[in-house]
């Protein structure tokens, strides 16, 4: 995640849009163009994200378009504008995208190939990436009553709402993009997923060799991982350790730690495991209201990736449960998350 340096963030206004920056695109701009050696012989004119630069390459435009949720993303935008306060600190000489909906122009051409066949057909604007993949599990659903638990290295939590549901108050970790005509994204972000894992058996292993002054073979990663699966649905929640496995600290909150309890002498690694995995689950519901399960008609839960494992299934059924959030039905995406995928739909 880019730190960027705080003394030129902090001289930056308060966005009306946003309560901490979803992304860095804005205030980058605005950070380098804080700095007299940044450009001096002007030699940028546009700014944008490399899919918009491509978007331009095939259309052959100089006019940069920028997708709503590209926009909000990189923060400081409202609808198809962006907003007022921020234009004062952006560098004069470079002209900001345009925001659109749909289309940025006809294609022109691939590098040296033309393409006639292809000539004037209707380029699309470039979405974001998790928009994307929520769309290749969507596939050309349009209802609002779905949500998206995706679990990979990071996990996300996501819902489709309509765009006219009045929320509570989110947490700053949690975002609410434009998605189509009349839905709204709401997406809580976590930085700690399937890397949790990792982390603890890396440290495990860091500390192995700092106790025997020997180098430990590498794991076998899927071994441990299919016990832990095997393991998780029959061992009682009460040999399992609480952890709050926050190798990275989440976005706008202070960097803690981890934070185990609840560790015996007797404690298997397999449990260990299943608490790390516990806590993933934990830690990402807690970045969202419990309500926006229960009272905004989410029926039906679908899991992505390493959430259709045992090791992470059995806390998300268990957490459900406990939250009063049993009628959701929960499905296992038939095939993990593809922006390309989700973009061609």
């Amino acid at each position: 995640m880019y730190p960027g340096d705080p003394v030129a963030a902090a001289k930056l206004p308060r966005s009306t849009s946003n309560c901490v920056f979803p992304g860095y695109g804005m205030r980058t701009l605005c950070e380098l163009a804080s700095y007299p050696t940044f450009d001096p012989k002007k030699h940028w004119d546009r700014c944008g994200n490399i899919m918009d630069y491509f978007a331009c390459y095939l259309t052959g435009s100089d006019e940069v378009r920028m997708s709503e949720h590209n926009a909000y993303a990189w923060g400081y935008s409202t609808g198809l504008e962006w907003n007022p306060e921020i234009l004062p600190f952006t560098p004069k000489w470079i002209k900001l995208p345009m925001i659109v909906r749909t289309y940025v122009g006809k294609f022109e051409k691939l590098g040296d190939c033309r393409l006639e066949q292809l000539r004037d057909i209707p380029v699309g604007v470039a979405f974001a990436d998790l928009h994307a993949s929520i769309m290749s599990v969507r596939g050309h659903y349009t209802g609002a009553d779905h949500a998206y638990l995706i679990l990979g290295t990071s996990s996300q939590l996501c819902f489709v709402l309509p765009s006219t549901a009045k929320l509570p108050t989110l947490p700053v970790t949690t975002h609410v993009f434009p998605f189509s005509d009349g839905l709204t994204l709401i997406a809580a972000a976590s930085m700690n997923g399937g890397n949790a894992l990792d982390a603890f058996l890396s440290t495990l292993r860091r500390w192995s060799v700092d106790a025997t002054h020997q180098e430990i073979s590498s794991f076998d990663m899927s071994r441990i991982l299919d016990e832990v699966d095997r393991a998780s649905s029959t061992t009682s929640p009460n040999r399992i350790p609480t952890i709050k496995p926050l190798f990275i600290n989440e976005r706008g909150s202070e960097d803690r730690g981890v934070e185990i309890h609840g560790l015996k002498k007797d404690t298997s690694l397999n449990e260990m495991l299943m608490g790390v995995c516990r806590g993933v689950i934990h830690n990402l519901f807690s970045l969202v209201p419990p309500e926006l399960f229960v009272s905004y008609g989410v029926k039906k839960l679908f899991l992505v990736g390493s959430a259709k494992q045992d090791r992470f299934l059995v806390h998300i059924k268990n957490y459900l449960k406990e939250h009063g959030a049993c009628h959701l039905e929960l499905e296992s995406a038939v095939t993990n998350t593809s922006a390309a995928y989700g973009i061609a739909l």
